[in-house]
């Protein structure tokens, strides 16, 4: 019989992949370098579960950009933006801001 988890648990775990693969994109070069099974490993649980709550890796890289822009990761974000992910015209010159050191 297959193990019933309630939305609260969902959740939790969700958040604790999105976490992990912050923690990965967040290393230089971490964004080319990020697949679901580094993800997996990051956040100790299985591949499966990447796929199944992240959906594809496109779908697992968008969650991750609107998670850096919440967090204010600019690191990620800007990875993002050299791989060709667009994001808003005011997060854009935050990144720029802060690659630039202000």
């Amino acid at each position: 019989m297959p193990r019933k988890f309630n939305q609260q648990q969902v959740k939790k775990r969700k958040e604790s992949i999105i976490a992990a693969a912050l923690k990965l994109a967040s290393q230089p070069g971490g964004w080319i370098r990020l697949t679901a099974s580094t993800v997996a490993a990051e956040a100790d649980c299985s591949y499966g579960l990447v796929s199944l709550y992240l959906g594809s890796m496109e779908a697992l890289r968008a969650t991750l950009v609107r998670a850096a822009i919440k967090r204010e990761n600019y690191d990620v974000v800007a990875q993002a933006m050299m791989a060709g992910y667009e994001v808003p015209a005011g997060v854009r010159a935050k990144v720029i801001a802060h690659i630039a050191g202000a």
